[in-house]
């Protein structure tokens, strides 16, 4: 690899941080996050995939493009492959039970006993 697909291959990388970030919350938000529905929040989640994908494989292609190299393509698989998992080990392993919910008056009335 030579060193302007390297840089090319970089840019690939950096743009797809952007892009995910951009288009969904943070690891650690999903998974501690106080969310009013379970099934909501995996459908925006894999929305935000999809278009963070969508641009990453986008911005792959056309570096490729304009290199005339498909290691920025190749790259670019790989990298929204390790985010696509990311975000799904996230889904996937955040604790149940855990509702954003107003407190209820007997959780805020304090006891005077």
């Amino acid at each position: 690899m030579n060193k302007d697909e390297a840089l090319s291959v970089l840019g690939v990388m950096l743009s797809a941080g952007q892009a995910y970030s951009a288009a969904n919350p943070s690891i650690s938000t999903i998974r501690r996050g106080d969310w009013a529905s379970r099934d909501e929040l995996t459908t925006d989640i894999r929305h935000g995939e999809i278009a963070a994908t969508a641009i990453t494989l986008g911005v792959g292609a056309y570096v490729a493009a304009v290199f005339d190299s498909m290691t920025p393509f190749y790259a670019s698989i790989i990298v929204a492959a390790s985010y696509v998992g990311m975000y799904e080990w996230a889904l996937a392993t955040r604790p149940e039970g855990r509702t954003h919910a107003t407190p209820q008056a007997s959780d805020t009335q304090a006891s005077d006993d």
